[in-house]
């Protein structure tokens, strides 16, 4: 009797390590966040007439937005790389277009880093690819929008990734970049 309680209590014990293993695995994902985001209207729907610069500077409503850098790379590093820290490697066959922002709340109230906005790819005309949004830490390298906040006064920086066919870095056609940052919508070319 003693013996067989022992086992339901071990096997009860794995079961909770396994299902809490499984829900991690699937929090910090990537692709499962971005799998449970609710659908955006596009900014290709609204006129992205504003084109815009590296350096250029971008005031909201409820931030101001520097654009610092983008960039195409296979991986993703954050600028701290002490000791152990979180990076975003593509996919055999893809590249990620990184673009890096310095972004400063200008409100009294936190603001979700995962509802700034977002910048959709646009590539030869006809291809699209929409963005997610991670954030850099100063102890992991980066952590997922959605689990932060920009404090009023507080500066941040955060990447928006966008994921796309190896074939984007490759080749010389069209390639541009439509953003939408809290409600503003802008474009930036990276090539014509």
């Amino acid at each position: 009797e003693r013996s067989l309680f022992m086992r339901r209590i071990i096997a009860a014990c794995m079961l909770a390590a396994l299902l809490i293993g499984c829900a991690g695995c699937a929090f910090f994902n990537p692709e499962a966040v971005r799998g449970t985001e609710a659908p955006l209207p596009s900014p290709a729907d609204s006129p992205a007439d504003d084109e815009i610069a590296i350096g250029d500077a971008i005031t909201t409503a409820h931030c101001q937005v520097m654009i610092e850098t983008i960039e195409l790379a296979y991986d993703v590093l954050p600028e701290k790389k002490d000791g152990l820290f979180t990076h975003y490697k593509a996919a055999p066959g893809k590249v990620y277009i990184c673009v890096s922002l310095e972004v400063k709340n200008r409100t009294q109230t936190d603001l979700r880093c995962e509802e700034l906005g977002w910048a959709t790819a646009h590539y030869n005309g006809s291809q699209q690819y929409r963005s997610f949004t991670v954030v850099e830490d100063a102890y992991t390298g980066f952590a997922l929008a959605n689990l932060s906040v920009l404090r009023p006064g507080e500066t941040q920086h955060i990447k928006f990734l966008i994921e796309c066919p190896q074939q984007v870095h490759e080749t010389r056609a069209p390639l541009w970049l439509a953003f939408d940052i809290d409600g503003t919508s802008f474009k930036y070319t990276i090539r014509e």
